[in-house]
């Protein structure tokens, strides 16, 4: 191993006085553990003819080792779409740990997949599988989370429905309507009448003709009030 040199410290940095009797050193911060290292000792008293200099090496210890008490994650369980990444990152107690690495695995790689070094996260498909992040240090300190995967949102971006619906006092018809797009997540959709004393509108869009007149029913959809459309309904005597 190539001798370490003591660089970058001051003459005055290197200085300690003692007197008749005392014993003392000089401190250095920041070496390298198990790594040896010259010194030259310079020594001077009052009496000039006991002035000498000293050669020597030194070698640093190792530290003791520091183990892992412990491996989490942050959260139980977490979410992510098919095809999206996400970091699955867990901590190591104590912080000041030697060997802080871990190691991730996935229950089912058909589900989610993982980098074993990073903890990135890719959905392949719905599901849920659990995440395991072992330590390095000591593999019996392990921590998991379950991580869902499901299919994407798509949002509903508009409704259709029947411009206009014609329907006898007494009788029924229904609205015939849908959202966009077609694979919308939710596709539900909710009825309401303006005037229950003229038509009365069911869940599933049925109308039916109380009296005689004209009334809007709007259609709007489960995921998202803000989508609407409007049937003009006219109600007529039997």
């Amino acid at each position: 191993m190539a001798d370490q040199k003591f660089d970058g410290y001051s003459k005055d940095d290197l200085t300690k006085k003692l007197v008749d009797g005392e014993t003392g050193g000089v401190t250095f911060d920041n070496l390298k553990p198990v790594t040896d290292y010259d010194f030259v000792a310079t020594y001077a008293g009052q009496d000039p003819t006991k002035a000498g200099t000293d050669l020597g090496k030194v070698t640093t210890a190792n530290p003791p080792k520091i183990a892992v008490t412990g491996v989490k994650f942050g959260e139980d369980s977490t979410n992510i779409d098919v095809g999206e990444t996400k970091d699955l990152v867990a901590t190591v107690s104590p912080d000041n740990a030697t060997n802080k690495a871990l190691k991730y695995s996935t229950s089912d790689a058909t589900i989610a997949i993982i980098d074993a070094d990073s903890g990135s996260t890719k959905g392949i498909k719905a599901g849920s599988v659990t995440i395991t992040a072992t330590s390095v240090d000591d593999a019996s300190k392990k921590a998991t989370v379950t991580l869902n995967v499901q299919k994407p949102t798509v949002n509903v971006t508009g409704i259709t429905a029947d411009k206009t619906l014609n329907v006898d006092v007494g009788k029924t018809a229904k609205i015939t309507a849908s959202v966009q797009p077609d694979n919308a997540t939710d596709k539900g959709l909710a009825f309401a009448s303006e005037d229950a004393t003229i038509a009365t509108v069911d869940a599933d869009g049925t109308v039916h003709g109380v009296k005689a007149g004209k009334v809007n029913v709007t259609v709007s959809a489960h995921a998202d009030g803000s989508k609407t459309a409007t049937t003009a309904v006219t109600v007529t005597a039997a």
